[in-house]
């Protein structure tokens, strides 16, 4: 593995045998991703479902769940003055 991650740093590809899968430079648009393996093989958007999960639906009902707390300490409190 460390010769791998040698021929990747000074080649761009895994293995100095010819026919292999070149490493391609990561740009954020294309999103892709090698899979390490028996295979190499160029993937795209690694873990999209978890990501979209992180970043916006958690988010979303983290400021849902907050609004709600604010209205319900709000009403709480106007109650009592």
């Amino acid at each position: 593995m460390m010769a791998r991650w040698s021929n990747v740093a000074r080649t761009g590809r895994l293995s100095k045998r010819p026919g292999l899968i070149s490493w391609p430079q990561y740009y954020q648009q294309q999103q892709q991703y090698m899979e390490l393996g028996l295979m190499q093989t160029l993937k795209q958007n690694l873990k999209k479902e978890r990501v979209h999960f992180a970043s916006v639906v958690l988010t979303q009902q983290l400021e849902q769940s907050a609004g709600d707390l604010h209205a319900l300490t709000t009403t709480q409190w106007s109650g009592l003055l």
